[in-house]
């Protein structure tokens, strides 16, 4: 397993991730929302029927 191994990856995908939360809104704050609502709608959709196959199975 890739992060099992040693913790290199780990920390690695860590300070990634909290330079991505720090740095994201300073790139976004000049820049124009885009709307992800039709992502959403068809990533809920699925959820949900997956859910329910899975409540069914």
């Amino acid at each position: 397993w890739l992060l099992l191994e040693n913790y290199t990856p780990t920390f690695i995908f860590s300070v990634l991730y909290l330079l991505i939360v720090w740095l994201g809104p300073k790139y976004m704050r000049n820049k124009q929302p885009f709307s992800c609502r039709g992502i959403l709608v068809v990533y809920n959709l699925g959820l949900t029927l997956l859910s329910f196959y899975m409540f069914y199975e």
